[in-house]
Protein backbone atom coordinates (compact mmCIF):
# COMPACT_ATOMS: atom_id res chain seq x y z
CA UNK A 1 0.00 0.00 0.00
CA UNK A 2 1.78 3.13 -1.24
CA UNK A 3 0.88 6.77 -1.79
CA UNK A 4 3.29 9.56 -2.71
CA UNK A 5 6.08 9.51 -0.12
CA UNK A 6 4.84 6.84 2.30
CA UNK A 7 4.47 3.06 2.06
CA UNK A 8 2.70 0.77 4.55
CA UNK A 9 3.15 -3.03 4.53
CA UNK A 10 1.43 -5.41 4.72
CA UNK A 11 -1.89 -4.30 3.23
CA UNK A 12 -3.87 -6.88 5.26
CA UNK A 13 -3.02 -8.50 8.60
CA UNK A 14 -4.14 -12.04 9.49
CA UNK A 15 -3.90 -13.24 13.10
CA UNK A 16 -5.00 -16.43 14.90
CA UNK A 17 -8.21 -16.48 16.94
CA UNK A 18 -6.23 -16.36 20.20
CA UNK A 19 -4.68 -13.01 19.25
CA UNK A 20 -0.96 -12.36 19.56
CA UNK A 21 1.46 -10.00 17.87
CA UNK A 22 1.84 -8.58 14.38
CA UNK A 23 3.86 -5.86 12.71
CA UNK A 24 3.37 -2.95 10.35
CA UNK A 25 6.31 -1.51 8.46
CA UNK A 26 6.21 2.19 7.57
CA UNK A 27 8.61 3.27 4.82
CA UNK A 28 9.42 6.85 3.86
CA UNK A 29 10.01 7.39 0.16
CA UNK A 30 10.25 11.17 0.41
CA UNK A 31 12.85 13.79 1.17
CA UNK A 32 11.18 15.25 4.26
CA UNK A 33 10.53 13.86 7.73
CA UNK A 34 6.86 13.01 8.40
CA UNK A 35 4.90 12.67 11.63
CA UNK A 36 2.54 9.70 11.70
CA UNK A 37 -0.19 8.53 14.06
CA UNK A 38 -1.20 4.85 14.26
CA UNK A 39 -4.62 3.96 15.73
CA UNK A 40 -6.69 0.79 16.02
CA UNK A 41 -10.47 0.54 15.72
CA UNK A 42 -13.02 -2.24 16.01
CA UNK A 43 -14.70 -2.64 12.61
CA UNK A 44 -18.36 -3.66 12.43
CA UNK A 45 -21.16 -3.69 9.87
CA UNK A 46 -24.85 -3.25 10.60
CA UNK A 47 -26.07 -2.13 7.21
CA UNK A 48 -23.40 0.58 7.05
CA UNK A 49 -19.79 0.24 8.17
CA UNK A 50 -18.68 1.56 11.54
CA UNK A 51 -15.36 2.08 13.31
CA UNK A 52 -15.25 2.37 17.09
CA UNK A 53 -12.43 2.93 19.56
CA UNK A 54 -11.20 -0.35 21.02
CA UNK A 55 -8.74 -1.44 23.72
CA UNK A 56 -8.29 -4.85 22.08
CA UNK A 57 -5.13 -3.81 20.25
CA UNK A 58 -2.08 -2.14 21.79
CA UNK A 59 -0.09 -0.13 19.23
CA UNK A 60 3.61 0.49 19.90
CA UNK A 61 4.60 3.16 19.14
CA UNK A 62 1.33 5.05 18.47
CA UNK A 63 3.25 8.06 17.09
CA UNK A 64 6.25 8.00 14.76
CA UNK A 65 8.49 10.69 13.31
CA UNK A 66 9.80 9.04 10.17
CA UNK A 67 13.01 10.47 8.75
CA UNK A 68 13.54 10.66 4.96
CA UNK A 69 14.28 7.32 3.29
CA UNK A 70 13.94 5.42 6.55
CA UNK A 71 11.58 2.76 7.87
CA UNK A 72 9.89 2.05 11.20
CA UNK A 73 8.38 -1.13 12.62
CA UNK A 74 5.09 -0.69 14.50
CA UNK A 75 4.11 -3.59 16.76
CA UNK A 76 0.50 -4.62 17.33
CA UNK A 77 -0.57 -6.73 20.32
CA UNK A 78 -4.08 -8.20 20.09
CA UNK A 79 -5.75 -9.48 23.25
CA UNK A 80 -7.47 -12.90 23.17
CA UNK A 81 -11.26 -12.91 22.76
CA UNK A 82 -13.52 -13.29 25.77
CA UNK A 83 -15.54 -16.03 24.06
CA UNK A 84 -16.22 -16.12 20.35
CA UNK A 85 -15.93 -18.46 17.39
CA UNK A 86 -16.54 -15.61 14.92
CA UNK A 87 -13.67 -13.85 13.22
CA UNK A 88 -12.91 -10.45 14.75
CA UNK A 89 -12.36 -7.47 12.43
CA UNK A 90 -10.37 -4.27 12.98
CA UNK A 91 -8.94 -1.37 11.01
CA UNK A 92 -5.50 0.07 11.65
CA UNK A 93 -5.43 3.74 10.58
CA UNK A 94 -2.04 5.18 9.65
CA UNK A 95 -2.39 8.96 9.36
CA UNK A 96 0.14 11.58 8.33
CA UNK A 97 -0.04 14.53 10.72
CA UNK A 98 0.42 18.16 9.66
CA UNK A 99 3.78 19.71 10.42
CA UNK A 100 3.09 22.94 12.34
CA UNK A 101 6.55 24.26 11.43
CA UNK A 102 6.11 23.72 7.69
CA UNK A 103 5.55 26.72 5.43
CA UNK A 104 3.43 25.71 2.45
CA UNK A 105 1.97 27.47 -0.54
CA UNK A 106 -1.67 26.43 -0.92
CA UNK A 107 -3.38 23.29 0.45
CA UNK A 108 -1.32 20.23 1.31
CA UNK A 109 -2.69 16.70 0.98
CA UNK A 110 -2.07 14.50 4.03
CA UNK A 111 -2.05 10.73 3.63
CA UNK A 112 -4.11 8.12 5.45
CA UNK A 113 -4.01 4.35 5.10
CA UNK A 114 -6.62 1.92 6.45
CA UNK A 115 -5.23 -1.59 6.98
CA UNK A 116 -7.71 -4.43 7.71
CA UNK A 117 -6.78 -6.76 10.58
CA UNK A 118 -8.63 -10.06 11.04
CA UNK A 119 -8.36 -12.53 13.89
CA UNK A 120 -10.03 -15.93 13.68
CA UNK A 121 -9.97 -19.47 12.37
CA UNK A 122 -13.67 -20.02 11.72
CA UNK A 123 -15.41 -21.72 8.82
CA UNK A 124 -15.97 -20.21 5.39
CA UNK A 125 -18.34 -17.27 4.83
CA UNK A 126 -21.97 -17.90 3.92
CA UNK A 127 -23.50 -14.86 2.21
CA UNK A 128 -27.17 -14.39 1.33
CA UNK A 129 -28.13 -11.55 -1.05
CA UNK A 130 -31.48 -9.72 -1.02
CA UNK A 131 -32.74 -6.81 -3.12
CA UNK A 132 -35.52 -4.37 -2.16
CA UNK A 133 -37.34 -1.70 -4.16
CA UNK A 134 -37.12 1.78 -2.58
CA UNK A 135 -38.32 5.24 -3.57
CA UNK A 136 -34.75 6.10 -4.56
CA UNK A 137 -34.16 2.86 -6.48
CA UNK A 138 -32.86 -0.54 -5.40
CA UNK A 139 -31.42 -1.43 -2.01
CA UNK A 140 -29.06 -4.43 -1.95
CA UNK A 141 -28.28 -6.31 1.27
CA UNK A 142 -25.70 -8.98 1.96
CA UNK A 143 -25.88 -11.04 5.15
CA UNK A 144 -22.93 -13.23 6.10
CA UNK A 145 -24.00 -15.98 8.50
CA UNK A 146 -20.57 -17.59 8.32
CA UNK A 147 -17.74 -17.24 10.82
CA UNK A 148 -15.29 -15.61 8.39
CA UNK A 149 -15.42 -12.55 6.18
CA UNK A 150 -16.36 -12.56 2.52
CA UNK A 151 -14.46 -10.45 0.00
CA UNK A 152 -15.80 -9.32 -3.37
CA UNK A 153 -14.58 -7.07 -6.18
CA UNK A 154 -16.36 -5.15 -8.93
CA UNK A 155 -19.91 -5.91 -7.80
CA UNK A 156 -22.63 -4.76 -10.19
CA UNK A 157 -26.40 -5.12 -10.46
CA UNK A 158 -27.29 -6.16 -14.00
CA UNK A 159 -30.82 -5.96 -15.43
CA UNK A 160 -32.26 -8.28 -18.08
CA UNK A 161 -31.86 -5.47 -20.63
CA UNK A 162 -28.16 -5.19 -19.83
CA UNK A 163 -28.27 -2.03 -17.71
CA UNK A 164 -25.48 -2.07 -15.11
CA UNK A 165 -25.19 -0.30 -11.77
CA UNK A 166 -22.10 -0.43 -9.59
CA UNK A 167 -22.94 -1.57 -6.07
CA UNK A 168 -20.22 0.49 -4.38
CA UNK A 169 -17.86 3.31 -5.31
CA UNK A 170 -15.07 1.05 -4.04
CA UNK A 171 -13.93 -1.84 -6.22
CA UNK A 172 -13.22 -3.98 -3.13
CA UNK A 173 -16.08 -4.96 -0.81
CA UNK A 174 -15.99 -6.89 2.47
CA UNK A 175 -18.96 -8.51 4.21
CA UNK A 176 -17.75 -9.26 7.73
CA UNK A 177 -18.47 -12.44 9.67
CA UNK A 178 -21.94 -12.47 11.22
CA UNK A 179 -22.70 -9.04 9.74
CA UNK A 180 -25.02 -7.35 7.26
CA UNK A 181 -23.88 -4.83 4.65
CA UNK A 182 -26.31 -2.74 2.59
CA UNK A 183 -26.09 -0.35 -0.37
CA UNK A 184 -28.53 2.01 -2.09
CA UNK A 185 -27.71 1.30 -5.71
CA UNK A 186 -29.99 3.80 -7.47
CA UNK A 187 -32.78 3.51 -9.98
CA UNK A 188 -32.88 0.66 -12.48
CA UNK A 189 -35.27 0.89 -15.42
CA UNK A 190 -36.41 -2.71 -15.13
CA UNK A 191 -35.86 -5.02 -12.17
CA UNK A 192 -37.05 -8.13 -14.02
CA UNK A 193 -34.29 -10.67 -14.47
CA UNK A 194 -32.03 -8.71 -12.11
CA UNK A 195 -28.74 -10.35 -11.14
CA UNK A 196 -25.63 -9.57 -9.13
CA UNK A 197 -22.29 -10.00 -10.89
CA UNK A 198 -18.72 -9.67 -9.70
CA UNK A 199 -15.81 -11.68 -8.36
CA UNK A 200 -15.63 -13.66 -5.13
CA UNK A 201 -11.98 -13.16 -4.21
CA UNK A 202 -11.86 -15.72 -1.41
CA UNK A 203 -13.40 -18.47 -3.55
CA UNK A 204 -11.47 -17.35 -6.63
CA UNK A 205 -14.47 -17.34 -8.96
CA UNK A 206 -16.85 -15.09 -10.85
CA UNK A 207 -20.38 -14.89 -9.46
CA UNK A 208 -23.70 -14.31 -11.19
CA UNK A 209 -26.59 -14.50 -8.72
CA UNK A 210 -30.26 -14.07 -9.72
CA UNK A 211 -32.11 -11.62 -7.46
CA UNK A 212 -35.82 -11.40 -6.73
CA UNK A 213 -37.03 -7.93 -5.72
CA UNK A 214 -38.93 -7.87 -2.40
Amino acid sequence: MRAASLEVVPTTIEMPAAGGTAQLRLVSQGNEAVDIQIESFAWTQNGAESLAASDDIIVSPPFVRLDPRRSQIVRLLLAPPAQSQTERSYRILVTQLPDPAAVTQGPRVLLQFSVPLFSGEGHAPDVTWTAFKENTGVRLEAHNSGARRAKFTNLELVSHSGQRRRVSSHALTYVLAGATRAWSVGDIASTEGLSLEGDDDRAGRHISIPLAID
